[in-house]
């Protein structure tokens, strides 16, 4: 049958994928020239190979998204659940290849990871998949009913705002905007990706938000937005241990208003187009913060 041999194929696929990855010789296969210190690893100074991160990224995301999709398709999984589901699974990509593959996770690897999904995304488009069932099925993992038929505008263009967004941040701040980019792209990830299931499961205390190109009204709720703030106070713990603070009052600072002004930015954003609020807002407080600690 097709799914079962889908299924073996995946699998095989990925643990050549794998054993590649955490290779030595594979790294003497794939390594490209010198990327100097952003490149090096736990183990060995040999430079990540950015076409091998993006395979991977591929095959995860298809991976994932196709039985996500099937799960929807043929035993009613909420879309709710699936598109926050591989949301995460995507957002992790990173750390799981800076794990397995003795890559140091840097900027350029979530950027990569970022794009690679985008080029997905954009293979999920009705004219790729009107023709390959494999991409109906993986598009059905991100579809909600109630963003037909604007899922794909709304996503692929708020991933490429949220990018926007990163880039113009760096060049405006430079290296010490990293651990709060990193806390941006968690709190985006991690709390956004939790704040939906969780309103769905839970949410009792509702409000409404509106989209942009249409005049529908879509619901959230205060238990959703309760997570989005509490993935800011972890993502501000964990930046603190990966990228220390100049001093204590930087990491109170950060504790005190990156939760709030996120969780509000996160409330206050269309539909579907939280993440780029969300990244936005936590830039705008950063400069905010490091502006303050040149002072303390």
């Amino acid at each position: 049958m097709y799914i079962p041999s889908f299924y073996k194929f995946f699998v095989g696929f990925v643990a050549v994928i794998f054993a590649m990855s955490i290779s030595d010789n594979a790294h003497a296969l794939f390594a490209g020239p010198g990327c100097g210190t952003g490149c090096l690893t736990y183990r060995h100074s040999v430079p990540g190979n950015i076409f091998q991160q993006m395979l991977i990224t591929t095959i995860m995301f298809f991976g994932i998204s196709y039985c996500l999709g099937y799960l929807v398709e043929k035993h009613n999984w909420v879309v709710g659940y699936t598109r926050k589901i591989l949301a995460l699974g995507i957002y992790f990509t990173p750390f799981v290849l800076n794990y397995f593959s003795y890559y140091r996770m840097n900027g350029v690897s979530v950027v990569m990871t970022a794009a690679t999904t985008f080029v997905c995304i954009l293979l999920m488009s009705h004219p790729f998949r009107s023709r390959y069932k494999f991409l109906a099925t993986a598009f059905a993992a991100i579809d909600r009913p109630n963003d037909q038929p604007l899922t794909l505008a709304w996503l692929s263009t708020s991933i490429i705002a949220s990018w926007c967004v990163v880039i113009v941040w760096y060049l405006s701040i430079g290296p010490n905007s990293w651990p709060y980019i990193f806390v941006a792209l968690f709190i985006s990830g991690v709390g956004d990706a939790l704040a939906e299931p969780v309103g769905i499961k839970f949410g009792r205390n509702k409000y409404n938000v509106r989209a942009i190109w249409t005049d529908k009204i879509y619901a959230r709720s205060i238990e959703g937005s309760i997570c989005v703030f509490l993935s800011g106070v972890v993502a501000v713990v964990i930046a603190g241990q990966l990228f220390p603070y100049a001093n204590f009052e930087q990491f109170l600072w950060s504790l005190i208003l990156i939760p709030i002004v996120t969780t509000i930015a996160e409330a206050k954003s269309p539909h579907t187009w939280d993440q780029p609020f969300i990244i936005g807002s936590c830039g705008l407080i950063s400069a905010y913060i490091l502006q303050l600690s040149q002072t303390w």
